[in-house]
């Protein structure tokens, strides 16, 4: 029973925070968005309701992303796991492509490291979820003053998909290593997210049985490292 105790205390106290979080969150765009749209109604001057149009926008897009995480929560936590067959390689391809059209994608260059022909199968959804997420955190936090890379790596060994995802960006403090898989939790000051994106990470991948691994430091990019484990009878080649 004891595991089972602490289960519930875990979901217990994850939800108390998650409803105080939440409403935060929710709440805080639509009130930016109300005081805009004031000062849009009293303005006259053409360029300045052009900047509040688009500081509208940019607080819509917040909240439209934060509601798509507490989806790919909800959703991580209630549907069992589905497999699929897909191609590897194809699959990495189509989530980057999905990502070039993030705010500053654009800027960021793109390294593929991929075993060609290997078809797996495995959580198809799942594994988009959380390859996005990664790549949406190196492409927001992506270093100004640096040529922008994000680099994909992956390989199957011992019946396990290693996947590899590394950039040059701002990276993540080393007190705060401990800290980035919490629910909520903001690893910069710069963060601009909900906290809640590393957090799904965490929990897709422990629903698939496997385990993540980070490396960074302040200035100096990061490198997160995914272990899948796939049945001997789940890969095959093209």
């Amino acid at each position: 029973m004891e595991p089972k105790n602490k289960e519930l205390e875990k979901a217990n106290a994850e939800l108390d925070r998650f409803v105080y979080s939440t409403s935060h969150d929710l709440r805080s765009p639509l009130l930016s968005i109300l005081g805009l749209i004031n000062l849009l109604e009293n303005e006259n001057e053409k360029e300045k309701g052009k900047d509040y149009i688009r500081m509208i926008k940019k607080s819509i897009t917040k909240q439209d992303e934060f509601i798509s995480e507490i989806l790919q929560y909800s959703r991580n936590a209630r549907l069992e796991v589905t497999v699929e067959a897909f191609d590897l390689k194809d699959f990495v391809i189509d989530v980057v492509d999905d990502c070039r059209l993030l705010e500053g994608a654009d800027s960021v260059k793109f390294i593929f490291d991929i075993q060609a022909n290997r078809y797996i199968k495995n959580d198809k959804s799942r594994l988009s979820i959380i390859l996005k997420n990664l790549i949406t955190n190196s492409v927001k936090y992506r270093n100004m003053h640096n040529d922008s890379f994000v680099k994909i790596q992956t390989r199957i060994k011992d019946n396990v998909l290693c996947m590899e995802l590394s950039d040059n960006g701002i990276g993540i403090a080393k007190s705060q290593h401990d800290l980035v898989f919490n629910m909520f939790h903001r690893a910069t000051e710069k963060s601009a997210g909900s906290g809640l994106g590393l957090y799904i990470v965490s929990e897709m991948v422990k629903k698939l049985k496997g385990k993540i691994e980070m490396e960074s430091e302040g200035g100096a990019g990061t490198r997160f490292s995914l272990f899948i484990p796939i049945k001997q009878n789940d890969i095959d080649s093209g």
